[in-house]
C-alpha cells in the first residue's frame, strides 16, 4: 500500500436517511433497504418477520386450520383493548367477511359472513368490485368498542360480545291512535277496536276491564276547574263539584333504541286523536261518574307500533302537548307508565310492544325531540371532541357530520359540514391534539370548537395540499400529522400550513408509486422507535410492495413485507401487525421480532446501505481512493459484500478487490450464537459469561477494504449483507491527484 502521508481523511459518515439528489448531503446515503434505527442510533437488519397467527399449528397432535384464507384480498385490520384492558379484540377484513380472533382457542372466527357463505354471526352483501381501487375497511376504536366501516356497506360496532349496525338507518312507520272514546275512565273495550289492538292491548289488561282499573286515574287533557259562572253546555245550572273538560289534540312519533342507546330518526307523525268538549258535572250525570273532576278525563292508545330492525332493543314514544289548549308546540318524549318509580331510558322496555296505553299528563312532558336522522352509507370515519364524526356518504361525498356525544351511532344534522366549498371528496379524516383534520385530495381543513363549546368551526389549512389514502394518515409521539399527498409526503405541526417532508426522495422514489392503486396506501407509526411506516404501490405494482420509513430526519426503505393493511397493538406489546405477504408466505405478521426458522422469513433476505456519489462537490478534480474503514458491531459468523461504483455509473458494479469484511472483530472473534455450547464445562465458565455479556450487549468493532480507485471524480459503495448485521459509520481516505510528493512502498 501507498504511503498515506498525503491522504485526505472524510468526516464521519453515519448515513441514517437517504436523499435521491444528485448534489447531497455525503452524510445522507442514496439507498438504504431492509435497515431500521435502533435506540442506540445505528441502523442495523430489519428481523422477522413472524406470523402472528400461523395458518396452522400443533395443539395436541392435531393441526388446526385458520378460519380463513389468508390468499385473498384484504381490506383491513384492527387491533383494540376495552374495559380497562379485560377485552382484547384484533380483526380482519379479507373478501369472505369480517373475522374475530379468539385468542384463548389460537383460531379465527367469522364475524360477519358474505351474504349466502353460511358462515359468520351475521352476513353482509359486500359490493362488487367494478375494477376501481376504493379505500380500505375503516375501524374507529371508542371507549365502548369498535366502529367497522366497510367500503360501500352498512357500518357495524361491535364491543367484544355484541356485533350489530351502528344506529339505524330505518325510520319507524307512523303510530295509529286508538281512543280516546275507547278509553275514557270506566269504559271498555268496545267492537270498534281492531282485533289487532285487541290482540297487543289484551297484554296489558284483558278485554273487558277498564283502562283505568289496569293504569290507575287518567291524567291526560284539560280541565276548568272554576265554581263561579262555570258554563254548562247542556244548559242546566253549573255544579261546584265537577269542572269542563276542553277540547284537545294529540298526535305522537315513534324512535327506535339500540343496546348500546343509539336513537333512530323519528318516525312520521301519527294521525291526530282529537278530545271533544266534555260537559261539566250535573246532578243528573252524577249518577254514571265519579263526582271528582278526574272523571272527566281521559286516556289515548297507540297501536301499529312498528317492532324495528332485529338491533332494536327499545322504543321511544315522543308526543305534542294539547294542541288546542297548551299553544306549546313540539314533540317530547313520553317518559314510561306514571306508575313506574324506575329510572329507564326508554318509554316501553321491549321493541315488541306494538300498543302503548298513554296516560302520561302534559306536565310531564319536558325532553323535546331532535331532528336526529338515519345512519348513512359512509366511507370514512374518526374519532374526535367525543364524537363520531363520519364523512364521505353514498350521495353526499363532500359531506361530514358529527354523532351525538357518547352516542356513536345517533346523529342529527345540526352540525354537517361541507369543508371544501366546491363540495369535493372527503379523502381522509385524522384527529390531532388540535381537533380534527379533513381532507379532500387538494386541500385540508381543521374543525375546532367555537367559543360557545356546543358548536364547531372549520379553518383552510391549505387549498393545494390533500390526501390521497385515508390510511396514511398518521400522528407521532409528540403530535407530528403525516400523511401521503398527491406530490408525496406532508407533515402538519400543529400551526402553520402542511409542509412537505419528501422532496429528497421525490425524483428517486415518490414518482414511481403507482398513481392508480395509491388510495390502498396503509402507514402506521412504530411506537418503540417513533417511526412513521407507510406502504405504498411501487414500480406499476398493484399491492404494497415498498414500505417508505420516516424517522423524524429523513427517509428510509424496505420490503420485508408487502403490506395490505397495518395496526399497532394497543396494549404493552405494542406489536406492529402486517397483513400481508413475505417472499414465502402470506398471513398476519408481527414486524421486527424473529422469525428465523418458520415459515414467514427463511434468514436470506437482503439488506443494504449505499452511499451517495461521494465526493460529488469536488468532483472536478481528479482523486484516488485507496480504501474505506466501516464501523459494525458484532453480529453473527458471517461475511458482508461490498460493491464499488465510480463516475456517476451505477453500472458495472465493481466487487472490491480485497477480502470480504467479516460481520465481527477477525482479530478478537467473539463466541457466537448456535456453535458455542453454554455451560459445556466447569473449565469454561469464565468463557460461557462473557458469552452471555456478548448476547446482551454487543461490541462495536471496526474493519478495513481496499478500494483502489485511481483518478475518480465520483464514487459510491454498496454494503450489503443478508441475516443479522449492523452498521454504524464509515470513513474514506481520498489521495489528491495534485498533492505532489514521493509516493513510498509501505513498510520503508
Amino acid at each position: 500500500m501507498a504511503w498515506d502521508h498525503h491522504n485526505l481523511v472524510s468526516p464521519i459518515l453515519p448515513l441514517r436517511t437517504i436523499s435521491g439528489e444528485t448534489i447531497t448531503d455525503p452524510r445522507k446515503g442514496g439507498r438504504i433497504r431492509n435497515m431500521v434505527l435502533t435506540e442506540q442510533g445505528t441502523l442495523r437488519a430489519v428481523n422477522g418477520p413472524v406470523q402472528y397467527h400461523p395458518t396452522s399449528y400443533t395443539n395436541n397432535g392435531g393441526s388446526v386450520p385458520a378460519a380463513f384464507n389468508y390468499t385473498q384480498p384484504h381490506y383491513g385490520i384492527c387491533h383494540a383493548v376495552l374495559e380497562a384492558g379485560a377485552r382484547d379484540i384484533l380483526l380482519i377484513h379479507d373478501e369472505d367477511g369480517i373475522h374475530v380472533h379468539d385468542g384463548w382457542d389460537r383460531a379465527w372466527r367469522t364475524l360477519i359472513g358474505r351474504a349466502g357463505s353460511g358462515s359468520g354471526e351475521t352476513t353482509l352483501e359486500f359490493a362488487e368490485q367494478d375494477g376501481r381501487v376504493g379505500f380500505k375497511t375503516q375501524f374507529v376504536v371508542t371507549p365502548y368498542g369498535v366502529v367497522i366501516v366497510p367500503q360501500g356497506e352498512r357500518a357495524y360496532f361491535y364491543d367484544g360480545t355484541t356485533l350489530a349496525p351502528l344506529g339505524f338507518s330505518e325510520v319507524p312507520g307512523p303510530p295509529s291512535a286508538i281512543g280516546p272514546k275507547l278509553f275514557r275512565a270506566g269504559d271498555h273495550l268496545d267492537s270498534s277496536a281492531s282485533a289487532e289492538a285487541e290482540d297487543a292491548i289484551g297484554g296489558y289488561y284483558q278485554t273487558g276491564r277498564s283502562m283505568s282499573e289496569a293504569m290507575g286515574v287518567s291524567r291526560l287533557g284539560s280541565i276548568r276547574n272554576d265554581t263561579i259562572n262555570v258554563e254548562a253546555t247542556s244548559g242546566k245550572r253549573s255544579n261546584p263539584l265537577g269542572g269542563t273538560r276542553m277540547e284537545g289534540a294529540w298526535a305522537c312519533k315513534l324512535q327506535f333504541v339500540d343496546h348500546w342507546g343509539n336513537l333512530s330518526a323519528m318516525s312520521p307523525p301519527s294521525a291526530t286523536a282529537a278530545v271533544p268538549k266534555e260537559d261539566n258535572l250535573t246532578k243528573d250525570r252524577k249518577k254514571d261518574f265519579d263526582e271528582s273532576a278526574q272523571a272527566l278525563r281521559i286516556q289515548l292508545a297507540w297501536s301499529d307500533l312498528d317492532s324495528g330492525p332485529s338491533h332494536c332493543v327499545s322504543k321511544n314514544l315522543y308526543r305534542t302537548k294539547d294542541q288546542i289548549n297548551s299553544g306549546i308546540p313540539g314533540y317530547y318524549w313520553v317518559p314510561p307508565t306514571s306508575k313506574s318509580s324506575r329510572l329507564i331510558s326508554s318509554t316501553m322496555s321491549s321493541p315488541d310492544m306494538v300498543m302503548y296505553p298513554d296516560n302520561t299528563p302534559d306536565e310531564r312532558l319536558v325532553l323535546a325531540e331532535k331532528n336526529y336522522v338515519p345512519v348513512p352509507i359512509f366511507r370514512l370515519a374518526a374519532l374526535a371532541f367525543g364524537r363520531m364524526w363520519i364523512a364521505n356518504t353514498l350521495d353526499q361525498p363532500g359531506l361530514v357530520r358529527a354523532s351525538e356525544p357518547g352516542f356513536f351511532g345517533t346523529f342529527t344534522d345540526e352540525h354537517d359540514i361541507f369543508p371544501d366549498a366546491s363540495g369535493a371528496e372527503i379523502t381522509g379524516l385524522l384527529p390531532v391534539n388540535q381537533g380534527l383534520l379533513i381532507f379532500t385530495e387538494t386541500s385540508t381543513f381543521l374543525i375546532t370548537q367555537d367559543d360557545s363549546g356546543q358548536g364547531f368551526k372549520t379553518a383552510i389549512l391549505s387549498t393545494t395540499v390533500g390526501c390521497v389514502a385515508p390510511d396514511t394518515a398518521a400522528v407521532r409521539s409528540m403530535g407530528e400529522a403525516i400523511w401521503l399527498g398527491r406530490e408525496g409526503f406532508y407533515m402538519w405541526l400543529g400551526e402553520g400550513m402542511p409542509a412537505p417532508i419528501s422532496m429528497e426522495i421525490r425524483n428517486s422514489h415518490i414518482k414511481n408509486i403507482t398513481y392508480t392503486h395509491r388510495r390502498m396506501a396503509c402507514a402506521a407509526v412504530d411506537p418503540r422507535m417513533d417511526e412513521y411506516r407507510c406502504w405504498v404501490p411501487y414500480d406499476a405494482r398493484t399491492k404494497n410492495n415498498l414500505c417508505l420509513v420516516f424517522n423524524g430526519d429523513g427517509w428510509t426503505t424496505r420490503d420485508d413485507v408487502q403490506a395490505a393493511a397495518v395496526c399497532v397493538t394497543k396494549d404493552h406489546r405494542e406489536y406492529m401487525l402486517a397483513l400481508g405477504q413475505t417472499t414465502t408466505t402470506v398471513g398476519l405478521f408481527v414486524l421486527d421480532h424473529d422469525g428465523l426458522g418458520t415459515d414467514a422469513w427463511d434468514g436470506t433476505r437482503t439488506s443494504y446501505i449505499e452511499t451517495s456519489w461521494l465526493r460529488n462537490t469536488r468532483s472536478q478534480r481528479y482523486a484516488s481512493v485507496p480504501r474505506a474503514t466501516l464501523w459494525l458491531r458484532e453480529s453473527g459468523n458471517t461475511k458482508l459484500s461490498v460493491e464499488v461504483m465510480r463516475d456517476w455509473r451505477e453500472y458495472p458494479k465493481m466487487q472490491e478487490t480485497g477480502e470480504e469484511p467479516y460481520n465481527y472483530n477477525d482479530v478478537d472473534p467473539p463466541p457466537f450464537w448456535n456453535t458455542v455450547v453454554l455451560g459445556a464445562s466447569v473449565e469454561d465458565e469464565l468463557r460461557d459469561q462473557e458469552l452471555a455479556s456478548h448476547f446482551v450487549k454487543r461490541r462495536p468493532y471496526w474493519t478495513q477494504i481496499d478500494l483502489s480507485l485511481p483518478s475518480v471524480e465520483t464514487f459510491r459503495i454498496r454494503i450489503e449483507g443478508t441475516g443479522d448485521w449492523e452498521f454504524v459509520a464509515l470513513i474514506f481516505d481520498e489521495q489528491n491527484r495534485h498533492a505532489g510528493g514521493s509516493k513510498i512502498p509501505e513498510g520503508f
